[in-house]
């Protein structure tokens, strides 16, 4: 450690063991102790493999800068803990980075199964193949999906119910069409001048029939 004055000058002067600090103040130390002194700023600065860090000393008031001290700390020390700060960062990242994607996945499954459920569904009403509890599952949920699937379920089942009376007018249709089309060529039948010959034809063979009938 080093205690120099405003102009300076070392006042006080100590190494410590495994901390060798030269005697004399480097240029560059003189520079930064005048900034120091100037400003009333504490500095620091890597100067090899020390770590040098300058602080001013103030009067008993506070008011005005009388002196600053120097302290040199072995970088390695210092390296040392930003590495280890650097390795525990690292791990916590990783750390969050998979909590993340386990989140994401999750979330994905979540969102993706009921949208599955849903273009499903969709295809299957196309198909006039929908089920209505198909989307029983995803109905039950209580979110946006949930709600959406309940939609579509109702318009679904409103759908098929509409398209099962259509089937049954076109059913019905179909049996009146087929009922009048049977009139109509019956009546076209004998209308016929064939028709008309043979109906005369069989009218004369009852009444010879008849007629032999009452003479026996």
């Amino acid at each position: 450690m080093r205690v120099v004055d405003r102009t300076i000058v070392t006042l006080v002067y100590s190494a410590v063991p495994g901390q060798p600090m030269a005697p004399e103040l480097s240029e560059d130390d003189k520079v930064q102790l005048r900034g120091v002194i100037s400003d009333g700023q504490t500095r620091s600065y890597l100067d090899g493999a020390v770590l040098k860090i300058m602080a001013p000393i103030t009067s008993e008031r506070g008011d005005r800068t009388i002196a600053a001290t120097v302290v040199h700390l072995p970088a390695e020390r210092f390296l040392e803990a930003i590495r280890r700060n650097l390795r525990l960062s690292a791990l916590v990242a990783a750390g969050v980075l998979a909590v993340g994607l386990v989140a994401s996945v999750i979330m994905a499954r979540r969102v993706t199964g009921p949208v599955g459920s849903l273009t499903d569904a969709a295809t299957a009403l196309e198909n006039h193949t929908f089920e209505p509890g198909a989307l029983s599952e995803v109905m039950q949920r209580t979110d946006e999906l949930g709600h959406l699937a309940r939609v579509f379920n109702r318009m679904a089942l409103e759908v098929y119910a509409r398209e099962q009376r259509l089937r049954q007018e076109v059913q019905q249709l179909r049996i009146e069409i087929d009922e009048a089309k049977k009139v109509r060529q019956v009546a076209e039948i004998t209308e016929t001048d064939y028709f008309q010959d043979l109906r005369q034809r069989a009218q004369g063979l009852r009444a010879r029939f008849e007629g032999s009938s009452g003479t026996t």
